[in-house]
């Protein structure tokens, strides 16, 4: 009788010894199963850009009051190269001399001198504003073709860049001295526009010729 149990007991444990053996090896196969899937490759992070200087361009303006121009800025690297797609702001640091918009588009508000300043990745870049009280007034006049003209300039104020004046097509050139008219004569022959500027080529005015 006490080995009938013994044997019973023997195979009962080897039952039991089996089915853990099974139930391990099956595990087995599953972590192994589960670790040989690849994971997908990582996509690597774009380069960092470095935005190293701002250049504006023209580094100078000469305007009179409510005349406009716009400014524009590069941004560079370390090596020179320029960074496309940077945003650029813009700044004046004095607003009551001129101001400018978010595009760089400088315009004179009042007589004086200012900067400009344009930021991309932390550097800046500046431009020198200088703003002058005096335009040609009119700046517009209408003559007809064949018929001669007399032009009578006067200049009333040392607060402008107008201390001559340039006929370009015309290759004429007259200084204007304070407080003393000073007469151009000439023959619009054909139809059209002539174009007359200050010395320093700032201020500009048109004779349109009918």
């Amino acid at each position: 009788m006490l080995m009938a149990r013994e044997i019973r007991t023997a195979h009962r444990e080897d039952a039991r010894t089996v089915q853990i053996t099974k139930l391990l090896s099956f595990a087995s196969l599953a972590l192994v199963a589960c670790g040989g899937e690849s994971a997908p490759p990582s996509t690597p992070a774009p380069p960092t850009v470095t935005v190293a200087s701002v250049t504006v361009s023209p580094p100078s303006l000469r305007l009179t009051v409510r005349q406009s121009s716009t400014l524009s800025a590069e941004a560079r690297d370390a090596s020179g190269a320029v960074l496309a797609g940077q945003t650029v702001s813009w700044a004046s640091a004095d607003e009551a001399i001129a101001s400018v918009g978010a595009s760089g588009v400088v315009t004179g508000v009042a007589a004086g001198t200012t900067t400009v300043t344009a930021t991309a990745g932390g550097r800046l870049g500046t431009a020198s504003i200088t703003v002058g009280e005096q335009a040609f007034e009119p700046s517009r006049l209408t003559l007809r073709s064949g018929v001669p003209a007399r032009l009578i300039f006067l200049r009333t104020t040392d607060k402008t860049c107008a201390t001559s004046v340039v006929f370009p097509s015309l290759s004429i050139r007259r200084d204007l001295p304070l407080n003393q008219p000073v007469e151009i004569a000439f023959t619009p022959q054909t139809a059209g526009e002539i174009q007359f500027v200050c010395g320093m080529n700032m201020l500009r005015g048109t004779v349109i010729v009918q």
